[in-house]
């Protein structure tokens, strides 16, 4: 489970992007950039994407890598199951600018984007998003299918659970830990421990509300 693995895996070097909006064009140029060639995006859109069972039918003859590029964490979760599902391998994305320990662990599925810096003994798990810029130090661990934004940065020891949004240009001190789909807003600053399924915002953080819809 190392930085350096080889994200082939038997498929060739030919990818689908599955999410045909913003993030999914970022993830494809980082793919492009790591010698991976991008066929197309799958998207319920036609404007954006073939639909996914036109893709599967695809998949059947050929073998295609996909890259799990939807930006809301939860649908992310739920397409990564159905990839699963129906035997199609899942690719990871570290763009050639990111920083990676090669003691940091990067999970299946993980996108991490440019400028985005990795240090030792970090854990990025499953399906995660390490957005541009991002600062994960050592020992942090960052939970499957969370959402680090750009310009984010969690110091050494610190968590953020499963499912979880660090909004843009947001902190993490040292050691601090972020529950289960938590959202913490743009900016803020978390100087302790935050509860799953709320949002935080603020200098230093604070709840605001319980995110009913999780």
């Amino acid at each position: 489970g190392q930085a350096t693995m080889q994200p082939f895996l038997g498929n060739g070097d030919r990818v689908y992007v599955l999410g045909g909006g913003g993030h999914g064009r970022v993830a494809a140029e980082s793919a492009g950039r790591m010698g991976l060639r991008v066929e197309g995006f799958i998207d319920a859109d036609p404007a954006r994407g073939m639909a996914y069972e036109a893709f599967l039918q695809k998949a059947k003859r050929e073998r295609f890598g996909v890259i799990p590029a939807v930006g809301n964490n939860k649908t992310r979760q739920r397409l990564c199951e159905a990839l699963r599902r129906d035997g199609i391998e899942i690719m990871t994305v570290i763009d050639p600018s990111a920083i990676v320990s090669a003691n940091a662990h990067i999970g299946e599925g993980s996108v991490v984007l440019p400028g985005a810096v990795i240090n030792t003994h970090a854990r990025i798990e499953e399906g995660a998003i390490i957005n541009s810029g991002a600062v994960i130090e050592h020992d942090c661990v960052v939970g499957a299918y969370a959402h680090i934004s750009p310009g984010a940065a969690l110091a050494g020891g610190a968590a953020v659970g499963p499912l979880s949004h660090i909004g843009l240009g947001a902190r993490l001190i040292q050691s601090a830990h972020v529950g289960k789909a938590a959202i913490i807003g743009a900016g803020a600053v978390v100087l302790g421990d935050i509860p799953p399924f709320v949002t935080a915002v603020g200098v230093p953080a604070r709840v605001i509300k319980i995110n009913e819809d999780l």
